[in-house]
């Protein structure tokens, strides 16, 4: 997130959604910030997977551009801040719920 990780964590608190989480990538994580996949990648590493094994799903075209710079798969968010980002946006898959990201991802093992 552009976020610092203080804050990302206080809203998914406020929202019951902190739990959901694995690892939180915050501004301060990195010195290169969103579209550089710097933040992208230091999430892969944490998490200790692989780019194709990962999906980034963002509201901006900066959160596209950090996806393909750091080779995972976008998804784009229609319910974010940004309405005009998604008609400039070529990502493959468009969502306007985020419910919706359960007919994208398969669920596998303990993580979805």
């Amino acid at each position: 997130t552009s976020k610092t990780e203080w804050l990302a964590k206080q809203g998914l608190r406020l929202v019951d959604l902190l739990d959901y989480f694995d690892t939180i990538i915050g501004f301060e994580a990195t010195s290169a910030h969103k579209p550089n996949p710097d933040p992208t990648i230091e999430a892969l590493k944490e998490l200790n997977i692989q780019p194709e094994e990962a999906v980034f799903i963002g509201d901006s075209l900066a959160d596209e551009g950090t996806a393909g710079a750091a080779g995972v798969d976008f998804i784009a968010a229609m319910w974010g801040p940004n309405p005009g980002f998604v008609s400039k946006s070529s990502a493959r898959h468009k969502i306007a719920d985020p419910r919706d990201i359960l007919h994208l991802i398969p669920k596998k093992g303990p993580r979805v």
